[in-house]
């Protein structure tokens, strides 16, 4: 195990965005003593305070209702796929299939972002499944079966209102980038800038 005085010298080492990387996604794995030598590093660079929140909440189980509250927060911020400010934010797992002679290769990736973008990757993932899904024998027809019907729960979610089960789980993991996310966005507003949408 590192001393503090190797952490320090590793930290210091790194560049303010990794240092923040760290600091967002990685807080809950660090040690106490790793994760103080952390703090101290992040306000010797004026970090400290805008990243005191996204490290804390890391630090500790979360209540339901502070999740359902980060929820309806996040749901109201741009679609990070396209910028659109329309309708609310929601989650849905895509999948293709591509079938090479005897091989068949099946992958699942989670869309975050508005209804029209989640429809779009799920449509898009099912024309890529059709088009090279099918051809290896016996996985390629049942890979095609399977990621078909997952773009087809895809795009159900996308018309629903509530927020999805893979939303929650989404909000929940990533706690750390959803309040630095919900900070960057509120400070346009409280200097009164405009908000950004469509291009």
């Amino acid at each position: 195990m590192p001393t503090r005085e190797e952490l320090t010298r590793h930290y210091a080492g790194f560049s303010d965005h990794r240092l923040m990387a760290l600091a967002v996604n990685e807080a809950s794995g660090l040690t106490p003593e790793a994760l103080e030598v952390l703090r101290a590093e992040l306000h010797a660079r004026r970090l400290g305070n805008e990243l005191r929140d996204v490290i804390d909440i890391q630090m500790r189980p979360i209540p339901p209702d502070e999740v359902d509250e980060l929820v309806g927060r996040f749901r109201r911020l741009p679609c990070p796929l396209c910028g659109s400010v329309a309708g609310m934010l929601n989650a849905a797992t895509v999948a293709t299939a591509q079938s090479f002679l005897v091989m068949s290769t099946f992958e699942k990736r989670l869309v975050v972002g508005c209804s029209s973008c989640i429809t779009a990757a799920a449509d898009k993932a099912d024309a890529l499944t059709g088009a090279l899904g099918w051809w290896a024998i016996p996985f390629g027809p049942v890979h095609t079966l399977q990621a078909m019907r997952l773009n087809a729960r895809a795009c159900s979610a996308a018309e629903r209102q509530e927020a999805t089960v893979e939303l929650r789980q989404y909000v929940e993991a990533n706690r750390g980038a959803v309040v630095l996310r919900l900070r960057e966005a509120e400070r346009p507003s409280e200097r009164g800038g405009p908000t950004s949408g469509c291009g």
